[in-house]
């Protein structure tokens, strides 16, 4: 379900609603248990805002998303090895 909802955020930024994608995500964001979602919401925005050509959008948000992001399970470090990979090529 966090997923869908973190899905639903970045199809608002790419719809060109980046306030509705703000609250969507921010509303998981208060969520404990949907930290990841909420870090991969933000990693997809970052993504979606360097393809547009918005770096200084796409890196807020790549940072957010390597703040957010839980590095206690395999899972986490990979998202945030991968983030950072993008991270370093926006940068």
């Amino acid at each position: 379900y966090y997923q869908l909802l973190s899905s639903r955020a970045v199809n608002l930024e790419a719809l060109g609603r980046p306030e509705e994608a703000d609250q969507s995500l921010e509303a998981l964001a208060q969520i404990p248990a949907a930290k990841s979602a909420y870090a991969n919401g933000l990693a997809n925005r970052a993504a979606l805002n360097q393809v547009k050509g918005n770096e200084m959008q796409a890196e807020k948000f790549y940072r957010k998303a390597l703040a957010a992001t839980d590095t206690s399970t395999m899972v986490g470090l990979r998202s945030q090895a991968e983030t950072e990979e993008r991270l370093a090529v926006l940068l």
